[in-house]
């Protein structure tokens, strides 16, 4: 566990992950620590948090430069209307980072989120053409 002013992360050994891939609980989970399960073809991931801006599991790599993310959300158990699953790109792992949030929704259609700033407020657009099961991407 590491934290800051702005920052609680929980990270682990993620043995099953491949190599450049860990795991880590941002913010403050409300049921315990998330988890996930990962096979050939197939990430599950279970979290705990309370709001994908601030509170949420996070199975992460670094990059720089240009990149490419996709993934396809088979199915989300919802256990809240906003429950998500998705790709996330943040500048740290601190529940201020500036990020995009490109996720299904539990109940609703997908959406996209931004926060802009350091610790700012996040601005949200739904797509409602995009829903479980599909894929999400971010170019």
């Amino acid at each position: 566990t590491s934290s800051s002013p702005d920052r609680e992360v929980t990270t682990a050994a993620t043995p099953g992950l491949p190599a450049e891939w860990q795991a880590a609980d941002i913010g403050t989970m409300s049921l315990g620590q998330g988890s996930e399960a990962w096979t050939e073809d197939n990430l599950t991931v279970a979290s705990c948090g309370t709001d994908i801006m601030t509170n949420h599991r996070l199975i992460y790599r670094e990059f720089t430069g240009d990149f490419s993310l996709s993934a396809k959300v088979d199915l989300l158990q919802p256990t809240a209307h906003w429950s998500k699953a998705g790709l996330v790109i943040m500048a740290h792992l601190g529940t201020g980072s500036p990020k995009l949030v490109y996720a299904m929704s539990g109940m609703a259609d997908a959406q996209v989120q931004v926060r802009a700033s350091e610790g700012g407020g996040s601005d949200a657009m739904t797509t409602p053409e995009i829903r479980s099961p599909g894929w999400l991407r971010i170019d």
